[in-house]
C-alpha cells in the first residue's frame, strides 16, 4: 500500500514539473524577439520601434512587465530580456548581465543623456574602478591620486560630461564626519533612536565629469551631486 502511495505521489510530482516546464517554455516563446545593433549607441528594436540604451541603471524592483528577449552576447556582456518601464512609457528596461538599464525611444532622446558603453560595464564587472571612496570618509572620492569632496550641490543630467566609471556600492556613514559605519555597528540595537539621526545611507552609482569643469558628478541615491577637487596642501618648510 505504501509503495502504491509513493508511486502515485512521485507520478504527481513529475507531472507537475512537466507542466511547469511547458508553461515556462510557452511563456518564453510568447515574448517578442528583439534585435540589437551597435553604432554610436547600442540600439534595441522592440515592437517595431528603436530604443537607445542609456547609461542609467534601474533597480530590479522598478522594472515593469517582461515583454521581449534579446539573448545576445556582445564583447562578453550578455543582453537578455526586455521589460516595460514603470515610470516612463517612452522607455523600456534591458537586462544586461546581472543589472538593468533603461533604453529610451530614439525620437525621445534629450540632450545630456549618455549612451551605455560596453567597456564601462566590463570594467565594473571586473572590479576595475578608477574612482574609489576614502577609507576614512565616504564623502570623499579618490581619483587619479586626487581627492574630491562630495558636496550638497545637485547637478542636472544635462550638465553631465563624459562617463568615468561605476562605483556601485551601498554603505552607511556618519552624516557629519562621513565615517563609514560597519554592518555590525549599523545593525546594533538603537535603544533611544539617537544613532539613526546621525546616519546617512548612501547608494553610490555612476561617476561623470561635470561639463567644462575639473569637478566630478557622482550618482547617490538616484541623484547627482558635484564632487569638488581639493587643493593639495603645500609641503611644510623647516
Amino acid at each position: 500500500m505504501n509503495k502504491k502511495v509513493c508511486f502515485l505521489a512521485s507520478s504527481l510530482i513529475i507531472a507537475m514539473l512537466l507542466m511547469c516546464g511547458c508553461s515556462i517554455e510557452r511563456d518564453f516563446m510568447q515574448k517578442k524577439q528583439c534585435e540589437i545593433s551597435i553604432d554610436d549607441w547600442i540600439t534595441v528594436s522592440y515592437n517595431e520601434q528603436d530604443f537607445f540604451i542609456i547609461n542609467e541603471r534601474v533597480d530590479a524592483a522598478e522594472i515593469g512587465t517582461w515583454v521581449g528577449v534579446i539573448n545576445k552576447n556582445l564583447s562578453g556582456v550578455m543582453f537578455s530580456s526586455v521589460y516595460t518601464d514603470k515610470k516612463n512609457a517612452d522607455m523600456i528596461d534591458i537586462s544586461i548581465n546581472d543589472a538593468f538599464f533603461r533604453a529610451i525611444a530614439v525620437d525621445k532622446l534629450v540632450e545630456g543623456m549618455c549612451p551605455y558603453e560596453l567597456h564601462a560595464y566590463s570594467s565594473y564587472q571586473a572590479g576595475i574602478q578608477t574612482v574609489s571612496l576614502d577609507a576614512n570618509n565616504a564623502l570623499r572620492l579618490i581619483f587619479n591620486g586626487d581627492t574630491y569632496a562630495v558636496t550638497e550641490s545637485r547637478i542636472e543630467r544635462s550638465d553631465l560630461g563624459s562617463f568615468v566609471c561605476s562605483i556601485a556600492r551601498s554603505l552607511t556613514c556618519d552624516a557629519e564626519t562621513g565615517r563609514i559605519i560597519s554592518k555590525e555597528e549599523a545593525l546594533a540595537i538603537d535603544w533611544d533612536g539617537s544613532l539613526q539621526q546621525n546616519r546617512r545611507l548612501l547608494n553610490y552609482d555612476n561617476v561623470y565629469w561635470v561639463k567644462n569643469t575639473d569637478d566630478l558628478a557622482v550618482g547617490i541615491n538616484g541623484k547627482f551631486y558635484i564632487a569638488v577637487k581639493q587643493q593639495q596642501k603645500a609641503d611644510s618648510k623647516d
